[in-house]
């Protein structure tokens, strides 16, 4: 039914339990990190922001319609085994999907003979709301433009195949050796195999150590001796 709407976090869907989500704040906005400095003898706070925002709680308020008994245990179990972030999403805006830790579930206010029940689930997330869009993995053929449409800027996920340079915007990661199923993740800024996770750091530099972004709007990519794909990532709040 259309009206029924579900959440998955990892590789589990609440529809395979019969349990269906009533409501969830997912758009309740982000916090950025800023400390605030009280200096003597001079009026107002100083602010100092660490160019980051802050994990928020994402609550939604769900329903089991059936099977109650045999069922709602094993969906808190499954969801409890989790561990660290996974991906979170839901059929409210299908378009996007967090990285998201399990906090929790309220204990259920059951009805009908405890076969059916209302209960609150709340997960801690990353402040990103990552467009599905940006998962497109992307050939690189000569020069490539790349639109970001939100106003932040992406870090990309970069497979490379050979040697040579890459340039995003004006950055540029030169490879010098390739043992071969490089990644080059620019966000959390390490080169490695993504088979074995061998590091590979060794074997690229970068511009000025910075790994590349892809900021809003529109951003060449120029793959020379080497050839790559790119994930962009987009991502909003």
């Amino acid at each position: 039914m259309e009206w029924r709407n579900v959440l998955i976090f990892d590789d589990i869907n609440s529809a395979d339990y019969d349990i269906y989500v009533l409501d969830a704040k997912i758009n309740n906005g982000v916090e950025r990190d800023v400390e605030s400095i009280s200096v003597p003898g001079r009026n107002g706070d100083i602010h100092i922001d660490n160019g980051r925002y802050l994990n928020l709680t994402v609550p939604y308020t769900c329903a089991i319609v059936d099977r109650a008994d045999d069922t709602l245990q094993a969906f808190f179990a499954r969801l409890a085994s989790k561990i660290g972030y996974k991906r979170l999403e839901d059929s409210f805006h299908p378009e996007y999907f967090r990285q998201a830790r399990f906090l929790g579930a309220i204990e259920p206010r059951m009805f009908a003979q405890r076969n059916k029940g209302v209960f609150d689930l709340t997960f801690d997330c990353k402040p990103q709301k990552f467009l599905k869009e940006g998962e497109k993995e992307t050939a690189i053929s000569g020069t490539t433009t790349f639109y970001n449409p939100t106003l932040f800027p992406a870090k990309p996920l970069i497979k490379i195949t050979g040697t040579g340079t890459i340039a995003v915007g004006a950055s540029i990661i030169t490879v010098s050796q390739n043992p071969g199923n490089m990644v080059i993740d620019c966000d959390i800024e390490d080169a490695y195999n993504s088979q074995t996770k061998q590091n590979y750091n060794s074997y690229i530099s970068v511009t000025d150590g910075k790994f590349p972004e892809l900021p809003s709007g529109n951003t060449n990519v120029i793959a020379t001796g080497l050839t790559a794909s790119v994930i962009p990532r987009w991502w909003t709040v």
